[in-house]
């Protein structure tokens, strides 16, 4: 659940943030793999975490959930809400540069899956980043 938003929470400067664009573009003008930076990077981490089942990630099998798991189940509400407590103790176990002020899971019959939507806040920003994504089961 969201907590309440102290002033004191944004008095920090933000930290910066860079990772790898998993796409493996080429930034067009060094050549090397393009960067994703700040919100786009932790938007990438958490697409990947949420995607990561335990044990997948080599020297680290405790990182990861059972969303996976969670996407062969009925496509009905309690699933989604299943998958909101999941996604919500995911992150606060491992990732620590966010806050999440809201998460809204709906089952979608047209996508087959469940549309996600995640509101975060950095640590250290006020500002409220927003990151849209589908849970499908593999094909």
């Amino acid at each position: 659940m969201p907590k309440e938003v102290r002033e004191s929470d944004f008095t920090t400067p933000v930290k910066q943030y860079k990772d790898i664009d998993l796409c493996f573009r080429r930034n067009p003008v060094t050549g090397d793999i393009a960067v994703k930076e700040n919100e786009n990077a932790i938007k990438q981490a958490l697409k990947n975490l949420m995607l990561t089942r335990p044990g997948e990630k080599p020297f680290a099998a405790n990182v990861g959930s059972t969303i996976q798991d969670l996407l062969f189940e009925p496509l009905d509400e309690f699933t989604a809400d299943r998958l909101e407590i999941e996604i919500l103790a995911n992150i606060a176990q491992f990732d620590s540069r966010i806050e999440v002020a809201d998460v809204e899971i709906r089952p979608s019959i047209t996508e087959n899956g469940f549309i996600c939507r995640l509101d975060f806040r950095i640590y250290g920003s006020p500002v409220v980043q927003e990151v849209d994504f589908v849970l499908q089961r593999p094909d």
